[in-house]
């Protein structure tokens, strides 16, 4: 994560940085890394695909929006200014798949 800040710190004190990453930095002490860089604007997919499906347990099919002809979309309640957004997709052989997705760029809802 240092990094980061050395490589990209123009961008950062500008908060023109934008961090898209795979789920291998969707852990929580990763995210909680990410989020202490000042300025930093990040898009994650969550490290374990069993908590989205853990997530969605309590989550009536009804409170998903579609996002596409294949995929739903719902999100969680923010959490000290990040979102959580789990992901329902129809899978080309029919099945369910979940993600579950984390950011701190505002909804702009």
């Amino acid at each position: 994560m240092d990094n980061i800040n050395t490589k990209y710190k123009e961008q950062l004190h500008n908060g023109n940085l934008v961090l898209r990453t795979d789920s291998g930095f969707g852990s929580t002490v990763n995210v909680e890394k990410l989020l202490s860089i000042p300025k930093l604007r990040f898009f994650t997919k969550g490290y374990s695909k069993r908590t989205a499906s853990n997530l969605m347990k309590d989550i009536h099919y009804s409170k998903y929006n579609q996002a596409d002809r294949t995929a739903y979309v719902y999100e969680l309640q923010q959490n000290n200014g990040i979102r959580y957004i789990i992901v329902q997709m129809l899978s080309s052989k029919g099945k369910l798949k979940y993600s579950l997705l984390i950011t701190n760029i505002s909804g702009g809802r």
